[in-house]
């Protein structure tokens, strides 16, 4: 990894060779406001030209072909609900319109024209079961969606499958939640199975279009784990 160590950042996928990788703090706790974007083909990382608009760490990351969007996160102050947009033909930022609730280590995942938040942290608030929508058409986000079904949730995983369902795994429990972005509602289908074990900051992929993976983070008695579920 270039520009030094890190962690807390947010990433997500571009395409099916670039990666973008911004924000979180180094190793003096320091809040970072660049970032850069990783070519598997050629194994290098490119810095962005323009850093972030503020440090952050906590944030949710997602990315298409045009545009990448950073989302809440931690400023070094407190919790926050922007909502900053990279056009990844000139690197240059846009302040977009910002979330109804200030949030970090949630999660976000994108499902067409729509980006879904999912739980996190609030100063004021503390642990979030809220879930909000961004219409990337509009620029416009609407709150008034079903709360995770489980309570609150953070440091948790989502992934977004081909169909209209996202999978939320892990974070303070080991329960698995389908959210349905048809029905705009939550699931319950016979199949679900709980993780074994609980796994905080995970990663999660889906592999083959039948398999849910949850690869590392922390387990419940906050020891680093190496193994994928």
């Amino acid at each position: 990894m270039i520009l030094d160590g890190r962690c807390g950042h947010g990433s997500a996928k571009i395409d099916e060779h670039r990666m973008i990788i911004v924000g979180g703090w180094d190793e003096d706790e320091n809040a970072l406001s660049s970032g850069y974007i990783y070519d598997v083909r050629t194994q290098q990382s490119t810095r962005l030209l323009n850093d972030l608009p503020v440090p952050l760490f906590g944030c949710c990351v997602v990315a298409d072909k045009k545009f990448v969007y950073v989302i809440g996160g931690y400023d070094g102050s407190g919790y926050v609900n922007t909502v900053y947009r990279l056009c990844l033909v000139t690197q240059e930022w846009t302040t977009m319109a910002p979330m109804g609730t200030a949030r970090g280590d949630c999660i976000a995942a994108l499902k067409e024209n729509y980006i879904y938040v999912f739980g996190g942290f609030n100063s004021y608030y503390g642990p979030l079961s809220s879930t909000e929508r961004y219409s990337i058409d509009n620029n416009t986000w609407d709150d008034d969606l079903p709360d995770m079904p489980k309570g609150t949730r953070s440091r948790h995983c989502a992934i977004s499958t081909p169909g209209s369902e996202i999978y939320i795994a892990g974070g303070d429990t080991c329960s698995v939640d389908v959210f349905d972005t048809a029905s705009l509602s939550w699931k319950n289908p016979t199949y679900l199975r709980d993780m074994p074990e609980v796994r905080h900051y995970a990663a999660a992929v889906v592999v083959k279009k039948k398999y849910l993976v949850v690869i590392g983070g922390y387990d419940d008695g906050g020891d680093v784990s190496a193994g994928c579920l």
